[in-house]
């Protein structure tokens, strides 16, 4: 018989429900566990970028915390994973998302296919780049990259000498030098003229310079002779300055493979002239500001001004989710904000690396408390400017280099005109 209507079971009455206590119970623990297991859920994997930056550079890990500083100020949540990677050894790696190379490569990377193609929409302030230097990364019609640092062979005289002040060309340096008569290494004070051809590249580009301005004429077509051999006029340009500094000091490399040696001993009152790239200002330390300098002419007659550029691409390969981070990377390395914090001293080193920026503001940003600045702006402001590019290959051409060249030059022999084997 059921219960009789308007009575209340006495385990209603009491309170008495096992069953249902249970069930709530479950739902309150299944309840609890997701919402602690919800930001599990939502969390996704943690996002890395990896980057190379250009490692010729006097302190690179001052500008991996310049780059570092600005990127966490966007996107703290995403770490980057600095790579060391030299695109002079290899090709970039297929998982090196960032990456800054010599711009001498852009055509085999282009056509092993590591390079994405940018809209001109992706780049910013595209006005504050120096118009040669942006030119330098469009190949067959299309934008591949931003340029990031420039560089150039400057001639170095200490303030007071106004005669090789003067040497507007090398037949006009060799005209006071002349042929450095001690051999020692570093040469003595105020003799011969400090210059570092160590490697059978580096060589070749001071010989296709020195045809550009033989002949005033530049494209970027040129290469390295081949069956015709190596010109006659040019060569004895290239052995004038390893007569003016002396083989072994020409071709010497320090221990530690300090790059920078001989501003320091220009620095120091070795030898009277130096030939090198700006950042030599930075090991010469405070005797910078006692030194002038200009470009010079590799041939007798006017200079036909050409920069090399290193500039930065996003690898073709890339996730897609990572392309929008990788493309705010891109102009982040090459902004000015993250150049002129890499360039200037901070708190681990005070002084300034005296690097050759892409961006227009970044020596004014860096001039108004160093000098040097503005003068270097002037170097790269020349309108004639062009920087190298080798449609036929960086990679051909450090190859036809080793095939054709001998350091230390041999003076007064004959050279081989048969092509490389």
């Amino acid at each position: 018989m059921g219960p009789v209507k308007g009575r209340v079971p006495r385990a209603l009455r009491d309170g008495k429900r096992p069953g249902l206590r249970l069930l709530c119970g479950a739902a309150a623990a299944a309840l609890a566990l997701m919402l602690e297991l919800l930001p599990l859920i939502r969390r996704e994997a943690p996002v890395t970028l990896s980057l190379a930056l250009y490692p010729y550079v006097p302190d690179q890990a001052r500008f991996q915390r310049a780059v570092e500083a600005e990127w966490r100020l966007r996107h703290p949540e995403v770490k980057l994973d600095f790579v060391a990677w030299d695109c002079y050894d290899r090709d970039p790696p297929e998982d090196l998302d960032v990456f800054v190379y010599d711009s001498i490569f852009l055509y085999d990377f282009l056509d092993r296919g590591c390079l994405l193609p940018l809209a001109e929409t992706d780049i910013r302030d595209p006005e504050d780049l120096i118009p040669c230097a942006l030119s330098a990364c469009r190949a067959r019609g299309s934008l591949y990259a931003v340029p990031q640092l420039l560089c150039t062979n400057l001639l170095f005289a200490r303030e007071g000498d106004e005669a090789v002040a003067g040497a507007e060309d090398l037949e006009a340096l060799y005209g006071l030098l002349g042929d450095c008569s001690d051999a020692s290494v570093p040469p003595p004070e105020g003799e011969g003229l400090l210059v570092g051809i160590d490697d059978r590249t580096t060589l070749a580009f001071w010989y296709l310079e020195t045809r550009i301005d033989q002949s005033r004429r530049y494209s970027p077509w040129d290469t390295l002779p081949g069956g015709e051999g190596l010109d006659p006029e040019t060569m004895e340009t290239l052995e004038a300055v390893q007569a003016m500094a002396g083989s072994e000091q020409m071709t010497y490399v320090s221990p530690d493979a300090d790059a920078y040696i001989r501003g320091a001993w220009f620095a120091q009152g070795r030898g009277r002239a130096l030939i090198g790239f700006s950042e030599a200002l930075w090991a010469m330390g405070e005797a910078a500001d006692a030194v002038t300098f200009h470009r010079i002419s590799l041939s007798e007659g006017e200079d036909i001004p050409m920069l090399y550029a290193d500039i930065a691409s996003v690898n073709a390969r890339i996730d897609e989710k990572k392309k929008p981070l990788a493309l705010e990377l891109l102009n982040i390395i090459t902004s000015r904000p993250a150049l002129t914090r890499a360039f200037s001293g901070d708190g681990q080193n005070q002084a300034s690396q005296y690097l050759l920026s892409a961006r227009w503001s970044v020596y004014d940003d860096l001039s108004a408390s160093d000098p040097l600045y503005g003068a270097l702006k002037d170097v790269v402001a020349d309108p004639d400017c062009r920087v190298f590019l080798l449609k036929r290959g960086g990679r051909a051409f450090q190859e036809r280099a080793r095939a054709l060249f001998r350091l230390p030059l041999p003076r007064g022999e004959a050279y081989d005109l048969s092509p490389a084997g």
